[in-house]
């Protein structure tokens, strides 16, 4: 494929067994391309073929390159996957512990997720907001002094404080800097 024009050859696990890892990681990628800008495709593995013009591109951009699954789809350069299916583990374990997975996981929603996620963080701190002053207004509504300082009489507020620190938040992960790919692409083809 490499000599026919892909300057990336990827490779696709296609499991046909059933296991935890397996869930989690079907899981993990079908949320990520619910919120990412891009898609990555389930199961791609790491293991893939690489032109010397994307490892150059990868050299430039650490930050962006620690997800490759996430990273090359960006790019844009030819690129084919490759199906197979793995051979059982003859020895040992995985080095790749579970926790290493999730923070993995973490840095893809972090670096090719923040427009959606915002939008998430913004949607629930509307509808937050929008109970909040539903439930004051009840409240106000409804006032009996002999128990006004009732606890549920506390929660629209806090749900409204609640609402507006998650549209805050998400104001301000929005306007951090945004991963940025194709200037490189620009700049290798000068």
């Amino acid at each position: 494929k490499y000599a026919a024009g892909y300057e990336i050859v990827n490779t696709k696990t296609n499991y046909k067994d059933f296991s935890v890892k397996i869930f989690l990681s079907k899981f993990f990628y079908d949320l990520f391309n619910l919120f990412s800008e891009i898609k990555i495709i389930p199961f791609a593995s790491d293991f893939r073929l690489l032109d010397r013009k994307v490892i150059e591109i990868i050299k430039q951009s650490p930050s962006q390159s620690s997800f490759l699954r996430g990273f090359l789809p960006t790019l844009n350069f030819k690129q084919i996957y490759l199906e197979y299916i793995p051979n059982e583990r003859y020895a040992g374990a995985s080095k790749y512990s579970f926790i290493k997975m999730l923070n993995l996981a973490l840095k893809g929603f972090e670096l090719f997720s923040k427009k959606s996620f915002c939008n998430l963080l913004t949607f629930f701190g509307l509808v937050l907001v929008s109970f909040g002053f539903l439930g004051i207004i009840y409240f106000l509504l409804k006032l009996q002094l002999p128990i006004l300082f009732s606890f549920k009489y506390f929660i629209p507020p806090i749900m409204v404080l609640c609402g507006l620190q998650l549209t805050t938040l998400s104001i301000i992960i929005r306007h951090q800097e945004p991963v940025q790919t194709n200037y490189l692409i620009k700049e290798m083809s000068i």
